[in-house]
């Protein structure tokens, strides 16, 4: 009887401890990298999201803010913008997804350089309540981006990006000058 019971409970504790171990290696393996893991990996600044547009249900919206795009388009043409009048060199995103069509193809650096342009001051002190959701003109060949969108009242903001370069850095982007406004 004694030796019945040694076995039970021995078989019942290595099945406890090898669940364990085994819940324990699978947890492991299935954690995604903290932080400074991916800082140190110079992964920090990738998303792996969907794009904006397929996580959003209403597709009205979808539609609204297309809409709201080409208005403002169309304005920035009237007025002779150089990214409207070329458009075959730049690439319109939706500025929900910079990070899954630009900055996740860059290095780490030159991403959270283009990041600090991008929510720079000037566009947090143009937004305003009511305006449409932002594009962004990008033309990676001539490292120029034009962040852009259109107010309730149908005038179109405008904030430009540069990229710097210089012989031997990691390439860096900054504002150029204030928002603009167009009619």
């Amino acid at each position: 009887m004694k030796i019945k019971k040694l076995i039970v409970v021995s078989a019942l504790a290595i099945s406890i401890t090898g669940a364990g171990i085994l819940a324990t290696k699978v947890t492991d393996a299935s954690n995604e990298p903290n932080l400074a893991e991916k800082l140190d990996q110079g992964t920090a600044h990738i998303n792996y999201e969907q794009p904006m547009f397929d996580r959003i249900k209403d597709k009205s919206v979808v539609k609204k803010i297309q809409d709201s795009w080409d208005r403002a388009l169309k304005v920035l043409e009237a007025n002779k913008i150089e990214a409207v009048q070329d458009d075959k060199a730049w690439e319109l995103i939706n500025s929900g997804d910079v990070d899954i069509e630009f900055t996740n193809h860059l290095t780490q650096k030159e991403a959270f350089s283009f990041n600090a342009a991008f929510n720079s001051e000037v566009k947090k002190e143009a937004l305003k309540s009511g305006d449409y959701w932002p594009a962004l003109l990008l033309n990676k060949s001539e490292g120029k981006a034009i962040l852009f969108w259109e107010r309730v009242n149908g005038e179109v903001v405008v904030v430009n990006l540069n990229q710097n370069l210089s012989k031997g850095t990691t390439p860096s982007w900054s504002v150029e000058g204030p928002a603009l406004e167009y009619k």
